[in-house]
C-alpha cells in the first residue's frame, strides 16, 4: 500500500493483529538507503516476528526514494518528515493503540531526531550509528532502549552509555549486522517487549 508523504507516495506494508486492539502499533525504520536499506531487511523482519508473536501490529515503510517510494533520497533531513508523515496516518488511523517506534542503524538516528515531534510512548534503537551520526540528548531517554552489537564498528559504547536510555543490551561478539547472533537478537527484542508488561 501507500499513503500520502511530503514529496510524493510513500510505500509501506502493515501486518495489523485485529485481535489486540489496545496493544501497541510498532512503525519500524530500515537501513541507509544508498547501502541497500529498505523495509525488507532481514533485522526489520526478525523484529516484526517478535512484535507480532506478542500481539504488536507493525507497519514497515520505505524511505523516500526506495522501492516504490516517490522522492528521492534527502540526507537524512527529508526522511525525518517520511517518517512524521507514517506516524501520523497511523496514529489517526489507530488512536487507541500506543505508538511504538523501531529504528535500525540510520533508521535509528531518523527516529532519534523526530522524537520530540512524534512523542512516542516507546523506542527502540538498533545499532545506532553513535560514531559516524549525531545524536543530541533530547529529554526523552527515559523512553528509549537500545541493542548494539559489542562488535559493532559504528558503534562508541561510550557514547551509547553518555545517552543513558533506559535500558541498553549489547550483544557479545555482535557486529553491525548481528552476523551468526540472530537468536541472540531476537531474545534481546523478546526482552524489550516484556519489559513493557504490556500482556
Amino acid at each position: 500500500m501507500h499513503i500520502d508523504g511530503p514529496v510524493g507516495k510513500l510505500e509501506c506494508e502493515i501486518d495489523e493483529v485485529t485481535s489486540a486492539p489496545n496493544k501497541p502499533i510498532s512503525v519500524l525504520c530500515h537501513p541507509h538507503p544508498l547501502y541497500g536499506g529498505s523495509m525488507h531487511d532481514a533485522i526489520l523482519s526478525s523484529t516484526v516476528d517478535r512484535l507480532l508473536a506478542h500481539e504488536i501490529s507493525c507497519v514497515k515503510f520505505n524511505f523516500r526514494g526506495v522501492g516504490s517510494s516517490e522522492g528521492s533520497h534527502d540526507n537524512g533531513i527529508g526522511e525525518m518528515t517520511d517518517l512524521i508523515a507514517i506516524t501520523d496516518h497511523f496514529r489517526a488511523l489507530y488512536p487507541e493503540k500506543p505508538l511504538w517506534i523501531m529504528g535500525y542503524s540510520f533508521g535509528a538516528s531518523i527516529v532519534w531526531k523526530t522524537m520530540l515531534e512524534i512523542k512516542p510512548e516507546k523506542v527502540l534503537l538498533v545499532a545506532p550509528p553513535i560514531k559516524h551520526m549525531e545524536f543530541k540528548a533530547n529529554g526523552l531517554n527515559n523512553k528509549v532502549s537500545v541493542i548494539a552489537g559489542a562488535q559493532d564498528e559504528f558503534i562508541d559504547l561510550q557514547k551509547l552509555k553518555d545517552l543513558e536510555v533506559q535500558s541498553l543490551s549489547v550483544l557479545d561478539g555482535g557486529d553491525h549486522f548481528f552476523t551468526g547472533h540472530y537468536p541472540e537478537f531476537s531474545a534481546a527484542v523478546d526482552k524489550f517487549i516484556k519489559s513493557e508488561k504490556i500482556d
